[in-house]
């Protein structure tokens, strides 16, 4: 039986805030992501994506190359026979469906965007698993179950918003099970002090609460696990591609008045999304300044309990 809260408990209250990136200057760059997504029919996936070329990167598109990741993060226990994942950060619910296929634990997801949430619950209900995953309403920092409750607890690209890492690493390993897994993707920092307002601008363009570095996850892990995580840098699969071809995009809109029937496609997908072509492309330019200026980094990390 899958074991999952009930729906009532306090933390599923509809005025829970929404993930910031869905708010302010990120939303931008999350819609274009969900533009480009859609075209390659996957558009319950939102993440960045992982691929071993640019080119594979880019032609897979990121949809396909957010499955990948989705695979990439869950190899720690993908030959395992565990019981239940909890999802912290569901989205849309495309990650709880493939993490679902991938290892045939029942998955929980908890989210805090009522729209994410009722999203995910179509896709579940379309893809017949609603006996396999449920998704509630909740945040990290507060996690509606007994101690011990699951095999394994998953994050992805969801912690730079959490109000509170610190407790979202201690409430994750409260509901662990012994030799239960923690695994975590996080763009983290690599701050340089005289970079500190591109690193800002980076910071807002993603409405992100705190990043944290290397350091302070291995710290506070260490701390709350008795034991170092394995931590994997994933940068060159990702982070990398992604600036790059934020530098290949800004070359295009560059020379757009000269292509005119192309200007006229990028025009009106933008529209169809409310993107502001301004904002949009200042993003795109913060994104390849982060990666050239060495500022983040993409790390895996792993914990066993």
């Amino acid at each position: 039986m899958i074991l999952v809260a009930n729906e009532n408990i306090p933390n599923a209250k509809e005025d829970l805030p929404m993930y910031s990136s869905e708010k302010g200057q990120g939303r931008d760059i999350i819609r274009g992501i969900e533009l480009l997504n859609e075209l390659s029919g996957l558009e319950y996936f939102l993440n960045i994506g992982y691929a071993d070329s640019f080119f594979e990167y880019w032609l897979l598109t990121p949809g396909i190359s957010s499955k990948r990741l989705t695979s990439k993060m869950i190899e720690p226990v993908s030959d395992q026979k565990i019981e239940n994942i909890l999802v912290i950060g569901a989205g849309k619910g495309g990650e709880l469906v493939l993490l679902n296929e991938l290892t045939k634990a029942k998955i929980v997801g908890i989210e805090p965007s009522t729209n994410n949430i009722t999203q995910a619950k179509r896709l579940i209900k379309d893809e017949g698993k609603d006996e396999e995953i449920k998704v509630i309403q909740g945040i990290a920092e507060e996690l509606p179950f007994p101690d011990g409750s699951f095999s394994c607890v998953y994050s992805c690209e969801a912690a730079f918003h959490f109000d509170d890492k610190r407790t979202f690493i201690k409430e994750a390993h409260r509901v662990l099970k012994n030799k239960g897994s923690l695994i975590i993707g996080d763009i983290t920092k690599k701050p340089r002090p005289s970079q500190n307002d591109i690193f800002q601008n980076y910071k807002n363009m993603l409405n992100a609460d705190e990043f944290f570095t290397r350091e302070m996850y291995l710290d506070i892990i260490e701390d709350t696990f008795n034991r170092k995580p394995k931590i994997e840098d994933i940068t060159d699969k990702n982070i990398k591609h992604l600036a790059h071809g934020s530098k290949l995009l800004l070359c295009i809109f560059e020379y757009l008045d000269k292509l005119p029937l192309l200007k006229m496609k990028i025009d009106k997908c933008l529209k169809k999304r409310g993107i502001d072509q301004s904002t949009f492309l200042e993003n795109i330019k913060i994104t390849k300044l982060s990666y050239e200026k060495s500022m983040v980094e993409y790390l895996k990390i792993v914990c066993v309990k």
